[in-house]
């Protein structure tokens, strides 16, 4: 399961952070592997479970206000 949220930019398209949750170690493996080739400026990690990758996301680009 891949997590985002918006902001940052690729090719003129917003992005933002990228948490990449996973469930087993083949595929978290797999997932270091593209964490350590992509090339990217988004904050990017490899999460267990999707609360922390939630939280993680809450931290590092909180969601907009819309007030």
């Amino acid at each position: 399961m891949v997590v985002g949220t918006p902001g940052g930019f690729a090719g003129g398209k917003p992005t933002g952070p990228l948490a990449i949750v996973v469930a087993s170690d083949a595929i978290a493996e797999l997932a270091e592997v593209f964490e350590a080739t992509a090339v990217t400026k988004r904050p990017l990690q490899i999460f267990r479970d999707l609360h922390t990758a939630r939280a993680w996301l809450d931290e590092v680009a909180p969601a907009p206000s819309f007030a």
